[in-house]
């Protein structure tokens, strides 16, 4: 695939005031932009705090969270276990998030969640804090991830009639709704199977027959909807190109967020055939890593509104410049038009 000019923008963490403006400005002034907690990491695992957790429900849809007792061997193998479940996810993905919590410290959240015995794994969706779905029996990091991706796959929402669909898709920004014959059929299996990948965004089923009289749909399809609107529409007709042309649809909706750049999703930014990029770098481990990353995806949002061709905004945890460089060597030599010589 021939590949476009891609203007790369590396964003800092503060803009001069000479490139504001009136309306940028009225703009900011209008958000109410509360500094988000830094929260410690430990081999992976965000050390959660009351307010911690707190945060990381608002912020995730999928949060995998370990009750533990430091003193207990059981407890520090199931911390080790699920440290190495989140390199085989991914770091930095989108829509899903590690942490744990001390019993011994966090007593308030141990009453609030009735936990009796430590280790014990709980899994948040969507903020819910009043139901979360207990991990038993799972010990091992790919185990684990198993057990991660089928609960992912089994929170696609379920729609009886297409009122349903309607109502839903026009109260949350962007959904990806599968419509099928059957639902046990090869294709719809296909479907289950995808999103494991996609935990950020929410999907949803019918069955065509209950879908008769809206949305036009007579062969095995998935439609994308942004505010209720149709956005795009990918029938799936095709066995052999059927995994293909659903992972494209899916990934091309991926630029509502922000991307992590790192060996696992490097390729993702050519895939996405997004002309504008927005590079930004920055410490993890830096305590105001949450409020520039809040700034980061308000600005990215702006600009999605507004370019004609679309933006993707990546972010890359800041390292030494000779890795900094080969990142560029790596975005040059595959766009073929970006210069390494610009970063001195």
């Amino acid at each position: 695939m021939e590949l476009l000019w891609m203007p790369l923008l590396l964003v800092a963490s503060c803009v001069s005031a000479d490139h504001s403006s009136p309306e940028v400005d009225a703009n900011l002034s209008s958000i109410n932009l509360t500094k988000p907690l830094h929260i410690l990491e430990d081999h992976n695992l965000l050390v959660l705090t009351p307010a911690g957790l707190t945060q990381m429900l608002n912020q995730t849809r999928f949060l995998m969270v370990l009750f533990h007792n430091p003193s207990s061997k059981q407890s520090r193998n199931m911390a080790e276990e699920l440290g190495k479940a989140v390199e085989i996810m991914g770091k930095g993905k989108n829509g899903v998030g590690f942490g744990k919590v001390d019993i011994t410290i966090e007593k308030e959240l141990r009453q609030e969640f009735d936990i009796k015995k430590a280790p014990e794994l709980k899994l948040f969706f969507e903020g819910n804090r009043l139901e979360p779905i207990s991990c038993q029996g799972v010990v091992e990091s790919t185990a684990l991830v198993v057990w991660l991706r089928r609960q992912i796959s089994q929170k696609a929402f379920l729609f009886n009639n297409s009122q349903q669909v309607a109502e839903f898709v026009k109260a949350r920004p962007l959904v990806i709704v599968g419509f099928f014959q059957d639902l046990e059929e090869e294709v719809a299996e296909l479907f289950f199977d995808v999103i494991k990948d996609y935990p950020e965004l929410t999907f949803g089923v019918i069955t065509i027959k209950n879908a008769v009289g809206r949305f036009h749909v007579t062969l095995d399809s998935v439609l994308v909807f942004k505010k209720g609107k149709i956005v795009n529409r990918q029938e799936l007709i095709n066995d052999s190109n059927n995994k293909h042309d659903l992972n494209q649809v899916i990934k091309q909706h991926l630029t509502d967020l922000v991307i992590e750049y790192n060996s696992e999703n490097k390729d993702l930014i050519y895939e996405l055939n997004i002309l504008n990029h927005m590079l930004l770098f920055v410490s993890k481990n830096s305590e105001s890593y949450s409020v520039i990353i809040q700034h980061y995806k308000l600005a990215s949002k702006e600009f999605q509104n507004k370019e004609h061709d679309g933006l993707a905004a990546f972010l890359m945890d800041f390292a030494p410049l000779e890795v900094v460089r080969a990142v560029w060597e790596h975005l040059a030599w595959s766009a073929q038009h970006i210069e390494v010589d610009n970063i001195g």
